[in-house]
């Protein structure tokens, strides 16, 4: 289309060449193309003109957008939060950004042949850049500075010497040199940009276009990096999990009921009520690989807007222990003193046992209890100096309460909950660990039953996404490219997945991640379940195998993932050993033992009184069954214990005391 007779001016739209004839007038008289009426300036008509163009450069980069799943008016500042992306994807986002203003200033050059703001501010940026010279610059006005510092220093008014030491006069002379100096870094940093806005427009109309088309497609290059990154980020997310309790950790619903209940649930409570009771330390042990870390992780998610993380130095020594709680409890404090702050603090200490382990003395009187490398634990850190135990008690006792406002002179008072991780709680001194209310221990076991059974749906359905995201991008032109940027997908599942791209296929990959197509699933849990005699499976180690599971279904996708899942199972030994399965339930025994026999002289006194009352016939019917109901399990459990005792086999300290204690019990019912 042409349009040869418009008041003053020439337009070639095949050629994109705008020549103004007459200056004078700037009006355009009614015009009739194509069926086409438009009346307004001939800048309104450029831009009229022009709109088809720009619109399919809008068009390619929605294209673009499109394939990341975004609306296409999403601007390209606001592509990284959307994305989430890594620093790969952020650097190209920057570049996609730089393209794209390139291009604009480009195409207002060839549209309306008036040099554009940006390429006039470039000019006076590099010509201030060349006329710099930053060394004389400062020593001129550090010359004047000087001169003016001195002068003000040496003042007299009214026979009195003026009482300056002119550092403000020295700093008003000196503000048009830092003023230059920080423009001139400031250009040095965009240096490479601003000469190729300027080399862009002084290039010559044909250059221009070429430059132009080269720059749509280098920006649609990066637009097909882009997605590619994306999918990448995807797949690192499917690697590394994110989120709070519930997004990283699949199952373990009484673990993570506890979690919330005890600490996270009063946390969250305590920004709008400051007196709500949080425990003073909470620590998690379990078997390696199980999820403590990834539950620690989901606190530390959750809980980052009401309170600041902090992780103990493990490289401190015992002897530097005290001193480097101290400091950090003081800044708890006035963290939490702080009005523009107040933020609680989470001190989370990992292998907690280097500093709270019992000592060696104390060890000897459970020594049966033990096994080797308690021992070699025991003799690392079994000569703690007892003061660290002592002053571990005091801070339980007040570390989670929150400091006065004013004159506050208990330093444990900081508004701060230890958190703890550790595989060897039943080697925290006892005295700790007994605090109940302030000590609060929680187990978590190998995945078992229902556990175990949300745990592989979980990954499965990890892997079923990423698969949905590979199927949604297939579509595009640039599928290779996304393919090739992958180094998860071996070169077997990407030929694999690009012929099932071009013969249509794809779409009929499916991952059934509710587990519905298993042939026993209950069978199935029930013998991977753990077990004295095999041990167990780790989280850690579950999901491996299920991601080379989705790895071989990716190379082959003739059966169902979950096929190939059997067939690494069978081929992968339990990492958490039978023994190790064992020594785990020991030591949850132990802790169990230590922690709830504090409870027992509440618990001595409360049934003996209803013994006594029984006795005297205090109690109606109904009290009366109960009370010889729960004697009948206390003398049958008393049986157990001296059967025990009788075969030769030594009773742990928690069963000691239940012996005596239903000793005691037997000997008053009789």
């Amino acid at each position: 289309m042409k349009i040869q007779k418009i008041t003053g001016s020439v337009i070639n739209l095949n050629k994109f060449d705008y020549q103004k004839r007459n200056s004078k007038s700037n009006t355009v008289k009614t015009y009739n193309t194509d069926n086409l009426t438009f009346t307004g300036s001939k800048t309104d008509l450029v831009r009229k003109i022009f709109k088809p163009a720009v619109k399919n450069i809008d068009e390619a980069m929605n294209a673009g957008m499109k394939k990341l799943n975004l609306s296409s008016d999403i601007a390209l500042e606001r592509l990284t939060p959307k994305l989430e992306p890594g620093a790969y994807t952020k650097l190209l986002v920057a570049k996609i950004q730089a393209t794209n203003e390139r291009i604009k200033t480009l195409e207002e050059a060839i549209a309306t042949q008036v040099k554009p703001a940006k390429v006039r501010d470039a000019e006076a940026d590099l010509s201030f850049y060349r006329n710099w010279d930053d060394a004389y610059q400062k020593n001129k006005y550090q010359t004047e500075a000087e001169s003016a510092k001195k002068a003000e220093r040496d003042k007299y008014w009214k026979g009195f010497k003026w009482m300056s030491d002119g550092d403000s006069k020295y700093d008003e002379k000196m503000q048009p040199y830092w003023n230059g100096h920080w423009r001139h870094q400031k250009i040095e940093r965009n240096l490479d940009d601003l000469r190729q806005i300027v080399a862009d427009y002084n290039s010559s109309k044909d250059l221009q276009r070429q430059t132009l088309e080269a720059l749509k497609r280098e920006r649609a290059s990066y637009i097909a990096q882009l997605t590619s990154a994306h999918l990448g980020d995807y797949v690192n997310q499917t690697v590394s999990q994110h989120g709070s309790i519930n997004d990283r950790i699949a199952g373990y619903l009484d673990v993570k009921e506890q979690i919330k209940k005890d600490f996270v649930a009063p946390l969250l409570a305590s920004k709008d009520n400051p007196n709500v009771s949080l425990p003073n330390a909470v620590v998690l042990y379990g078997a390696t690989g199980v999820g403590k870390t990834e539950m620690l992780k989901g606190v530390e998610e959750e809980c980052k807007d009401v309170a600041e993380i902090v992780h103990f130095p493990m490289d401190t020594s015992l002897d530097k222990f005290q001193d480097k709680m101290n400091d950090i409890l003081a800044q708890a404090k006035a963290r939490y003193k702080d009005q523009n702050n107040k933020k609680r603090t989470i001190l989370l200490i990992d292998e907690a046992e280097k500093y709270m382990c019992m000592s060696e003395t104390k060890a000897n009187r459970l020594a049966s209890e033990f096994e080797a490398d308690d021992f070699e634990i025991l003799k690392k850190y079994g000569n703690n100096d007892k003061e660290n135990i002592d002053y571990l008690k005091s801070l339980l006792d007040w570390i989670s309460e929150v400091p006065k406002e004013k004159g506050e002179t208990n330093k444990s008072k900081s508004a701060t909950t230890l958190f703890i991780t550790t595989n060897y709680p039943h080697l925290i001194d006892q005295d700790l660990m007994r605090r109940k209310g302030k000590f609060t221990p929680i187990a978590v076991h190998p995945a078992k039953d229902v556990n175990l059974e949300a745990v592989i749906k979980h990954y499965f359905k990890q892997n079923s996404d990423l698969l949905e995201q590979i199927k949604m991008l297939a579509p595009n032109d640039n599928f290779v490219e996304i393919l090739n940027g992958q180094v998860k997908f071996s070169e077997k599942a990407k030929n694999v997945l690009l012929e099932k791209k071009n013969n249509g296929t794809i779409t009929n990959m499916h991952i059934d991640y509710e587990l519905s197509d298993w042939p026993d699933l209950e069978r199935f849990i029930k013998f991977m379940n753990p077990s004295d005699r095999r041990g167990a499976y780790s989280n850690v180690e579950i999901k491996d195998m299920i991601s080379k599971a989705f790895d071989r279904y990716l190379e082959n996708p003739t059966k169902p993932m979950y096929k190939y899942f059997f067939d690494i199972k069978n081929e992968t030994n339990r990492d958490i050993t039978p023994a190790r399965y064992s020594k785990f339930r020991t030591i949850y025994n132990m802790v169990t033992d230590k922690f709830d026999s504090e409870g027992f002289g509440q618990a001595e006194k409360k049934f003996t009184d209803l013994i006594n009352a029984y006795q005297n016939g205090e109690l109606n019917e109904e009290m009366c069954a109960a009370v010889e109901k729960q004697m009948a399990h206390i003398q049958e459990e008393l049986q157990k214990l001296q059967s025990k005792m009788k075969a030769g086999i030594a009773l742990t300290e928690g069963e000691q005391m239940q012996y005596d204690l239903f000793k005691k019990w037997d000997s008053i019912w009789e």
